[in-house]
C-alpha cells in the first residue's frame, strides 16, 4: 500500500470492509459477456440506474480505468443476517463519503465502481420512473 493512501486503507478497514488492497486499475479485466449476462440472464435487467442498460459498458468501463494508475479494492463479507442490508447501505454510505474525503484531499479523481445491484435506495428511481 502506498503510503498516501494508507489513511484510506486504515478507515476502510476500521470495522468496515473485510478486505482491502491497492491494485494496477490496468489489471482488471473488462468483457462484454458481463453486460450480455445481465441482459439475458438477470431479472432485474433494466430496472435500476446501477445495472444496464443504464451502466458504462465494457469499453467504457476500461477506458475509465485506464485514466488511473493505482486503486484500492475493497471487499465486504455480507453474512446472511437481518442486519446485512442494512450493513450494505451503511458501507455504501462510507465509500461515497470516502470519495468525498479523497476528493478535499487533492485526489481530483476518486471514483466508485460498484459491483451488484444498488441497495441505497428503499424505492429506486428507476422504476419509479
Amino acid at each position: 500500500m502506498d503510503s498516501d493512501l494508507k489513511k484510506y486503507f486504515d478507515l476502510a478497514m476500521d470495522d468496515r470492509a473485510s478486505h482491502a488492497k491497492q491494485i494496477n486499475p490496468g489489471s482488471v479485466a473488462t468483457a462484454p459477456w458481463v453486460r450480455m449476462k445481465s441482459q439475458f440472464g438477470c431479472p432485474s435487467y433494466a430496472k435500476g440506474y446501477c445495472c444496464p442498460p443504464h451502466t458504462p459498458t465494457a469499453e467504457q468501463t476500461q477506458a475509465t480505468l485506464n485514466c488511473y494508475r493505482r486503486a484500492i479494492l475493497f471487499h465486504l463479507e455480507l453474512l446472511d443476517s437481518p442486519e446485512r442490508g442494512k450493513r450494505y447501505r451503511e458501507y455504501l454510505k462510507f465509500l461515497v463519503e470516502l470519495e468525498g474525503l479523497m476528493f478535499q484531499d487533492g485526489y481530483y479523481k476518486p471514483f466508485i465502481f460498484l459491483a451488484g445491484p444498488c441497495r441505497q435506495c428503499k424505492k429506486c428511481g428507476a422504476l419509479e420512473g
